[in-house]
């Protein structure tokens, strides 16, 4: 079957297969290990009759991925924790976001809390969301990440890493990311360090190992953006 030209989210006639935000993963025959394609979805929806038949994954840029394949094919594995079917000789897999995502859904290409990976699709989805709901969603807070370090003069260690977003702040603590707040006094003083992008996995894999007891000198040469 083609693919509905009209597809819309408020059809009567759409069934949900997966309502929640989600990941939507493609593999080969050839290579079963490595995905061929990774897509942050909103949502998978099946159009069960008509000359448009099939399954519809709507994405956040505003575009929609269809399968002509028929929801008998679909199997849920693992406990129910991910669904699979086979469509255009490739297996695909429909899971829910974990924390490893970050590491192609954040600028930062780190772990991050789920509920951080949520908030930053549905902050890219604006134009999906107008155009399949059909109302006017209007521009809201522009989306900002930021992995910064504090640290005093005084201190050989810096004081705290900490992860800003539109979903709140987080500190490093103990292998993890924890919900923070960085209005408290003791923050007014210190001196921040902005990380690079590009270096962010690599220095929370080392400071993880120095058990947050991480060298300010180092963050200065090695870590910060270039030109602070």
């Amino acid at each position: 079957m083609p693919q509905n030209p009209e597809f819309s989210l408020n059809s009567d006639t759409l069934g949900v297969v997966y309502k929640d935000i989600g990941v939507l993963v493609g593999y080969t025959s050839e290579n079963a290990e490595q995905p061929s394609e990774t897509h942050a979805i909103l949502g998978a929806y099946y159009e069960p009759s008509g000359n448009y038949k099939g399954l519809y994954f709507v994405l956040p840029e505003g575009s929609i991925k269809y399968f002509d394949v028929d929801t008998a094919k679909l199997a849920t594995e693992n406990d129910g924790s991910y669904i699979t079917f086979q469509a255009d000789g490739n297996l695909w897999l429909i899971r829910d976001i974990s924390e490893d995502d970050g590491t192609w859904i954040s600028k930062y290409k780190m772990e991050l809390p789920v509920e951080v990976l949520q908030q930053l699709i549905v902050g890219r989805s604006r134009e999906a969301l107008n155009k399949y709901l059909g109302v006017s969603i209007p521009e809201g807070t522009p989306e900002f990440e930021d992995l910064t370090a504090y640290f005093s003069d005084a201190s050989k260690s810096i004081f705290a890493l900490n992860y800003l977003s539109s979903n709140g702040t987080y500190t490093r603590i103990n292998y993890s990311w924890e919900k923070s707040d960085t209005s408290y006094d003791y923050y007014e003083d210190l001196s921040v360090a902005e990380i690079d992008p590009d270096k962010a996995s690599e220095l929370i894999d080392k400071y993880d190992e120095a058990d947050g007891l991480f060298p300010v000198k180092d963050i200065l040469k090695t870590y910060e953006v270039s030109g602070k």
